[in-house]
């Protein structure tokens, strides 16, 4: 539901199906058709009880000056009449973005939370030996450790990050060497892109949750490890122009098997370009990844499914030695 403030709590099954009017409606299909209008560069959808049940509402982030009733029109010719969000806000930019850390005794526990907590449609990705946690399982462990930041009494340098958008965690990390001596000019942080599924974060949300992490613990680089089945991960990096520095592999006591990972670099002097260009990018973008240059297919033709087995392709083969 929407707040006063424009702010939206998810409501429903964590795999985005909720139920308008009697008819099932998926929360990321209409999120990718808002994306798909001109001038849109990003929208949140939620389900919102009312007197006479639920209604859709949205949030968009837009370059143009459409009005509400424009957009519900051009979205009306990609979606059916009950998918047309009934009430829609819109703000300047998506500010929303808040980090929360778990040390200390949290961790434990939230790995334990994390192991026991799979999903169905998590196992449909053939991820299912990973056993990443959806997006629901993630929130409820932050909600329920938010209060609990108390140093790590046994000085061990490991933190679990967890991003948040609008109430919905949107991306998650796993950061080690967190406060790492070897580098005499700051802090510097290792972190791990779980590749969970239905996280929607897109460039903006992506930079912007970059920002906050350097803001919030001081940091002069992020080291990632994106596995190489994260292909959104990869996909956003790329599109931000992010470029790898070489290939790895995540071992971790909670995987049943090491996964193949690529490593990227990110310094604290760059992050206001990704800004910029997060801001600013275009339809297509060209990056290095792995040992190649590939191009980002057109959005529309991402969003309609046409080009993503060439992408794919693409990130498969990059990801060869």
């Amino acid at each position: 539901m929407m707040d006063a403030s424009g702010c939206l709590h998810f409501r429903g099954r964590s795999d985005d199906q909720v139920k308008i009017r009697g008819r099932r409606v998926n929360l990321q299909e209409l999120r990718r058709a808002l994306l798909r209008l001109d001038g849109v560069t990003e929208a949140v959808a939620a389900m919102e009880p009312d007197d006479t049940g639920n209604r859709l509402v949205a949030r968009i982030e837009t370059m143009h000056g459409k009005t509400h009733a424009q957009i519900r029109e051009d979205l009306g010719l990609l979606l059916p009449p009950h998918a047309i969000p009934e009430r829609m806000g819109r703000a300047a930019r998506f500010d929303r973005i808040t980090v929360a850390d778990y040390v200390g005794d949290d961790i434990p526990r939230f790995v334990a939370f994390w192991h026991d907590r799979q999903t169905p449609h998590i196992s449909r990705m053939g991820v299912d030996q990973t056993r990443l946690p959806s997006a629901a399982a993630m929130a409820e462990a932050l909600e329920s450790a938010l209060d609990r930041r108390d140093a790590d009494p046994s000085g061990r340098p490991l933190r679990l990050v967890a991003i948040r958008l609008d109430g919905r965690t949107v991306g998650f990390h796993q950061i080690t060497d967190f406060n790492c001596t070897a580098r005499r000019a700051g802090m510097h942080a290792y972190l791990t892109d779980p590749g969970c599924r239905g996280c929607g974060i897109g460039t903006v949300s992506y930079a912007k949750a970059l920002e906050l992490l350097f803001l919030r613990f001081g940091l002069d680089e992020i080291v990632f490890d994106t596995p190489l089945n994260n292909r959104a991960a990869l996909r956003v990096k790329a599109a931000l122009g992010i470029a790898p520095i070489g290939d790895t592999v995540i071992d971790r006591p909670f995987l049943h098997r090491p996964l193949r990972a690529r490593r990227f670099v990110v310094p604290a002097d760059q992050v206001d370009g990704l800004l910029r260009r997060a801001a600013t990018r275009s339809s297509t973008a060209v990056s290095t990844v792995g040992v190649g240059e590939y191009r980002v297919p057109d959005r529309d033709q991402l969003l309609a499914g046409r080009g993503r087995q060439s992408r794919m392709a693409v990130l498969r083969q990059a990801g060869k030695p």
